[in-house]
């Protein structure tokens, strides 16, 4: 199949990258088709310039684009759309005053819709919007009545939008797509017909997720020997001055610059989880009184608990695969899946996206895939963390637990066969085309 795959993203963000790279692995032609930015360097990438203009005409203003061709080290084609003002001088889609970002969005949608149009090098047979960007350019092709099929995978807002521009809508989780689906519902039969909704969740990349190949790690484990997570318990401990108590349950925090309010609540109920006997480890890309409060925990409990600030991707990988539970803080519930990799049962909230494809345990351990808390409210954190440290207590049945876990298959080449079901669905039948 020879698949198109628009974004205003950067074409290496790790869903785009992950996606395509899977794609290519299944003998798929993949193609992506995003704007290029400040920090592509076209003669270090090797990209070629086309001699051929692409035009879009914004609030009466033209711009002509300009068009870039390579290749990725996965056999992933890529086509970029320049312009030295609107794209060149932007670190991504958003960059700017809102009016600034929805020209570079106009421009590219229609810049993008004619390269599809005008079928240059590619050919698709199936075109693959993702978020946004994807859709403005999906709507540019719906009204040029272009027939190539359209697929769109976004979030419900988008995805429900957007229904009129695209033959499937592919949500990543099922409250997601029953959102979508009460949307069509409200529609006449006549345009429901021959639209699907299907759901596919992302992938974990298993060439950077991986225990077996984990540089970062202490020592490599997988899911029969797990003797190696054992020592990089301790590696990250000794790193952190920690003590060395491989039966003490070891709870990491990896919260981003865009998990402020959920680090807040942590901070709120940390001191309470620390008179467990139990050791914290945060990684926060905070500042202010945010950090000043976690300092004031690593002084009044230092053999309990280290924090660390900034983005560290080592350190991020340390903490995922060597605790024994994350606590993520994430309203999407960022790196449940990844830990899960590495045997560390995720804390997450059940509202999080990523919560649909996950089981809560049981009290006995027999069932179920990760902690999930009724929310990110302080109460309810504190609860279900203190679960998961009882839980991680119960040893005889902890440990086959964590080898279930292990064994699961999220990684991103079984994801690539549902967005390459999710495709086939938008093509026609053999009974259309004949007609």
């Amino acid at each position: 199949m020879n698949i198109l795959v628009l974004t205003g993203g950067l074409e290496e963000d790790p869903f785009t990258a992950a996606l395509t790279k899977a794609l290519r692995t299944l003998d798929h032609r993949v193609t992506t088709l995003s704007p290029l930015y400040s920090s592509i360097d076209p003669s270090q990438r090797a990209l070629a310039r086309r001699l051929v203009k692409l035009s879009a005409v914004v609030e009466g203003v033209t711009y002509a684009c300009e068009l870039y061709t390579g290749r990725n080290i996965h056999g992933v084609e890529q086509v970029f759309i320049g312009h030295p003002e609107l794209f060149a001088s932007a670190a991504d889609l958003s960059d700017g005053e809102p009016e600034v970002v929805q020209r570079r969005l106009a421009v590219f949608a229609q810049a993008a819709a004619a390269f599809v149009r005008d079928d240059i090098t590619v050919g698709a047979e199936i075109v693959h919007g993702l978020g946004a960007a994807g859709a403005a350019v999906l709507r540019e092709l719906a009204e040029a009545d272009h027939q190539t099929p359209r697929v769109l995978s976004a979030d419900a807002a988008t995805l429900g939008s957007a229904i009129d521009l695209a033959t499937t809508l592919i949500a990543e989780t099922a409250s997601e797509a029953d959102a979508v689906l009460a949307i069509l519902a409200q529609r006449h039969a006549d345009d429901r017909e021959g639209k699907f909704v299907r759901v596919v969740s992302a992938g974990v990349d298993t060439s950077l997720w991986n225990p077996l190949t984990d540089a970062r790690l202490g020592s490599r484990f997988d899911p029969i020997d797990r003797s190696g997570k054992t020592r990089s318990k301790t590696s990250l401990q000794r790193e952190l001055s920690l003590p060395v108590r491989p039966e003490v349950p070891l709870v990491g925090v990896v919260a981003s610059a865009r998990d402020a309010a959920g680090l807040a609540t942590f901070v709120d109920v940390a001191a309470e989880l620390l008179r467990n006997d139990v050791q914290l480890v945060v990684q926060a890309d905070a500042t202010g009184e945010t950090v000043a409060a976690l300092e004031e925990l690593w002084d009044r409990f230092p053999d309990r608990f280290q924090v660390r600030t900034g983005n560290d991707t080592a350190l991020t990988h340390t903490i995922v695969g060597s605790a024994d539970l994350l606590l993520s803080v994430s309203a999407t519930g960022a790196l449940a899946r990844e830990a899960q990799r590495y045997g560390t049962l995720p804390i997450l909230s059940r509202s999080a996206p990523v919560a649909d494809a996950l089981v809560d345990c049981d009290a006995t351990l027999s069932s179920g895939n990760a902690f999930l808390s009724d929310s990110l409210e302080a109460p309810a954190l504190l609860a279900t963390t203190q679960r998961a440290i009882a839980a991680y207590l119960q040893r005889d049945a902890y440990q086959p637990l964590v080898r279930r876990v292990m064994e699961l298959d999220n990684s991103w080449a079984k994801a690539a066969h549902g967005f390459v079901r999710a495709y086939k669905s938008a093509l026609p039948s053999r009974e259309e085309e004949a007609a």
